[in-house]
């Protein structure tokens, strides 16, 4: 199997981007005029207050996962706040995926354009910010109840739901058969998305990458029973290379902007790793089995959820008890250089744990799972791990059941 980056999606930086010293220039020289129209923009929101609230924020387009939760996060709160009196806007540079941007647009008001996001950034975000007429779109992880207190916010149109029937028959997949997603994440789509920026910029993220060839087992074995499995990715690192019928190297043959949103959106489940894309299926409320889970700190988000966390291993290459990791501080890092300075090594789940946790997944949702004696008291202990102020308590998710009786050592 070659190693073969595949090419940027169609959404690449531009020369502009790519042009740092130029664009540092511009930024400077316009600035006083983005500061006089923010200022602007800010009386008349005062202004306006007796009889709307104008609320303005910033999507966080330009990242797929980021582009996806953090908007739904906020739709969703807004639901739960039914807040009348606000009228809201969001600005926007160019979205990493144009299908989800167009389903936002719908839901709410955004504003895509260089000149209103320069407004904002350089001009009305500096007043607002910290005020009542700040709309924060943040992500910390560990908006379970958030998220369970309303339904997906996001939705296809009639026409989009034939065109992606449409698009499952062109890959070989009859509408109305079962498929699942799967994805491991790699370091090409920082790389290839991002080439004005070095590899060492972007070489915090990769204790988060792990190999593709520790999932095809798994997927193997949920294909043989008549699911398809799509393998997932704006870009990837490595072609599946040939694969028994029924899996399909979708990343690099048949990727669209508007199709990932679509089959994560209608698939039976995803199996996924630490990445911006396994955020996508639950804002539509699809259940997500993740493998290499990290940082330690952090879980999945829905009640049908699974995950299991990497293992971490010490100087001397013995695995670390996870109570220990908590010791240290580590449950929430997420730069992978402070694990090298502390000589702790994160680890990728292995083949077997992936395939373990797929099938209960697949079990589990066709209501063929049956649990083992002492399968609870290791959930138990797992959650015990963290205090009662830590960010994950209250995870709705569950750990792995497999993985926990292989690694139960772990847990002490």
């Amino acid at each position: 199997m070659t190693t073969t980056a595949m090419a940027a999606p169609k959404n690449s930086p531009s020369v502009w981007m790519a042009r740092p010293k130029l664009r540092s220039f511009v930024i400077t020289a316009t600035k006083p005029f983005f500061l006089a129209g923010g200022l602007i923009a800010w009386l008349i929101i005062r202004l306006l207050e007796p009889w709307r609230r104008v609320r303005v924020g910033m999507l966080v387009y330009d990242r797929i996962g980021h582009l996806a939760i953090n908007t739904e996060i906020s739709l969703r709160e807004s639901v739960r706040r039914r807040a009348s009196r606000e009228y809201t806007i969001l600005v926007s540079g160019p979205p990493a995926n144009r299908q989800l941007f167009e389903m936002i647009a719908r839901r709410t008001r955004v504003w895509r354009s260089p000149w209103a996001l320069r407004l904002f950034v350089h001009g009305l975000a500096p007043l607002i910010r910290g005020t009542r007429f700040e709309l924060d779109l943040p992500f910390e992880g560990n908006e379970y109840e958030t998220l369970a207190s309303a339904g997906p916010q996001l939705s296809f149109t009639p026409a989009e739901e034939a065109r992606g029937r449409n698009f499952l028959r062109s890959m070989g997949v009859e509408p109305g058969r079962p498929y699942i997603c799967f994805h491991s994440r790699d370091k090409a789509y920082l790389d290839v998305l991002h080439p004005h920026r070095t590899r060492g910029e972007w070489s915090y993220h990769d204790y988060r990458d792990c190999a593709i060839e520790n999932y095809l087992p798994a997927v193997r074995r949920i294909a043989a029973r008549g699911i398809a499995a799509l393998r997932m990715g704006a870009v990837a690192e490595k072609p599946l290379g040939a694969e028994p019928p029924g899996i399909i190297d979708y990343a690099t043959k048949f990727r669209d902007d508007f199709a990932d949103v679509y089959l994560l959106a209608h698939c039976k489940f995803m199996l996924a790793s630490t990445s911006g894309i396994c955020v996508v299926p639950p804002i539509f409320n699809v259940p997500v089995a993740l493998a290499n889970f990290t940082p330690l700190g952090y879980a999945t988000w829905g009640p049908r959820d699974l995950f299991i966390p990497k293992t971490y291993h010490d100087a001397s290459g013995r695995p670390m008890a996870y109570r220990r990791l908590m010791e240290l501080g580590t449950s929430r890092w997420t730069e992978g250089n402070k694990f090298t300075e502390a000589g702790i090594a994160v680890v990728e789940n292995t083949a077997e744990d992936i395939t373990d946790l797929a099938e209960e997944m697949d079990a589990r949702l066709d209501g063929r799972w049956i649990a083992e004696p002492g399968d609870e008291e290791l959930q138990r202990r797992y959650r015990a791990l963290f205090p009662a102020d830590h960010p994950i308590t209250g995870y709705p998710a569950r750990v792995g059941a497999a993985f926990l009786r292989r690694h139960k050592s772990l847990l002490d």
